[in-house]
């Protein structure tokens, strides 16, 4: 990151080394919404196909089920907020999830 990229932790407000932590977090977040006629839609091809759902995403349309509302990007979190805050737990479960 460069000097430029720098901006205050968006919890508490402060540099992100201000309690004199070296880690610390940048996060992008995204709010979605689903879809609803599009899962209908769905979910009509899976009956139509016996309730097989892999089948069914092959031969229906490949629509987006969810669209981004809004997104925040580049978040920082300074590292006494990490020790206040279980943001960092969210990337853990997130690496397990990949995992399954």
């Amino acid at each position: 990151m460069k000097h430029r990229d720098f901006k205050p932790c968006c919890l508490c407000g402060k540099g992100v080394m201000h309690a004199g932590h070296v880690l610390f977090l940048r996060l992008s977040i995204e709010r979605l919404g689903i879809r609803a006629d599009r899962v209908q839609r769905a979910y009509g091809m899976e009956l139509l196909m016996g309730g097989n759902a892999l089948l069914a995403n092959v031969m229906g349309p490949d629509e987006d089920l969810a669209e981004v509302i809004d997104s925040q990007q580049n978040l920082l979190v300074c590292g006494s907020c990490l020790d206040k805050h279980p943001v960092l737990y969210l990337m853990l479960l997130g690496e397990k999830g990949d995992a399954q």
